[in-house]
């Protein structure tokens, strides 16, 4: 596998560099530093052009990131989120004739607690791909199924035979009022004329508007989000989806762009939030802390033994 990082200084200036480097190495993974360029003005199609896919964190001035990659993105890592392992320390009370003194006695390891941090959008260019950039989480209606409502970051939309958008599984996301959502795909205009859907759009505050021929416009929901209080203590219930306990809190209900809210990003998904680099460097040095550790603990066994032996 080849993996390039490039210092662009420049995106939109250097496309024809990254095309020549490109033709030459075929790289399957290419870093760019310094892309100079925010998310709604990246070039997206120059870069499906050449054959990737991009995670992207834009920004102007002498910064943003960008990776490309050839391949599809798997679908179970659409906003996956990581956990954290806690520990906590085990103490022993030892008292003496006057005083307590609290002694460490190792550490314990405690509930992992999910990290909701923001993952790195994906743009894909489809309507109904939807991040979340920000605080807010899709409803899912498993009422049904679970007996209660579902939450996700994952905003991968299909729309299904009857015209209820729904996600891989089934799922139907729901709107601002927890109602399913339903895009016909014809309707018939007040003069009596049939019209078949020609083109979805989804704003930055979650409104589904549909176009039906030239210059019928309908707006067909607003879509629904949710937050909690702690959503570190929300319950996973498997392909990254979660439901509510008492210690998140009961969800609450807006919109994109409302108050405690972020923004809805059409034709973009929200990728994991687990950093495989930084996550390695840390195994690393958690093999390292190890090591060192067993052989403190080899000298000091030796130690004691010579001592023994004297």
């Amino acid at each position: 596998m080849k993996i390039f990082s490039f210092n662009v200084n420049g995106l939109r200036a250097r496309l024809h560099q990254l095309s020549e480097l490109i033709k030459k190495h075929s790289p399957e993974i290419i870093c760019l530093q310094e892309t100079k360029v925010d998310n709604e003005n990246f070039p997206m199609e120059s870069i499906n052009e050449l054959g990737y896919q991009a995670l992207i964190n834009g920004q102007k001035g002498h910064y943003g990131v960008a990776t490309f990659y050839k391949g599809e993105l798997v679908s179970s890592s659409l906003g996956f989120k990581r956990s954290n392992a806690n520990f906590s320390d085990i103490y022993t009370e030892m008292s003496d004739a006057r005083n307590a003194n609290r002694v460490g006695n190792g550490v314990k390891q405690e509930a992992p607690r999910r990290n909701h941090s923001q993952g790195s959008l994906i743009l894909t260019g489809n309507a109904l791909d939807l991040g979340m950039n920000g605080q807010g989480m899709f409803i899912l209606n498993t009422a049904d199924k679970i007996g209660e409502l579902s939450y996700t970051r994952n905003g991968a939309i299909n729309i299904r035979e009857d015209g209820k958008l729904v996600n891989s599984d089934g799922i139907a996301y729901l709107d601002i009022n927890s109602q399913d959502i339903n895009l016909p795909f014809q309707i018939t205009t007040p003069e009596g004329n049939e019209q078949s859907l020609s083109e979805v759009k989804v704003t930055a505050e979650g409104f589904l508007r549909a176009t039906y021929g030239i210059d019928t416009y309908v707006t067909i929901a607003q879509i629904g989000l949710a937050r909690f209080a702690d959503e570190t203590q929300l319950k996973s219930r498997g392909d990254n989806i979660f439901t509510a306990t008492p210690q998140s809190g009961e969800a609450t209900i807006g919109a994109g762009k409302d108050f405690g809210f972020g923004k809805i990003n059409a034709g973009s998904l929200e990728s994991s939030n687990t950093d495989i680099t930084a996550e390695l460097t840390l195994l690393l040095r958690a093999q390292q802390a190890f090591n060192g550790s067993a052989k403190m603990m080899q000298a000091d066994a030796d130690v004691t033994r010579r001592l023994m032996d004297t």
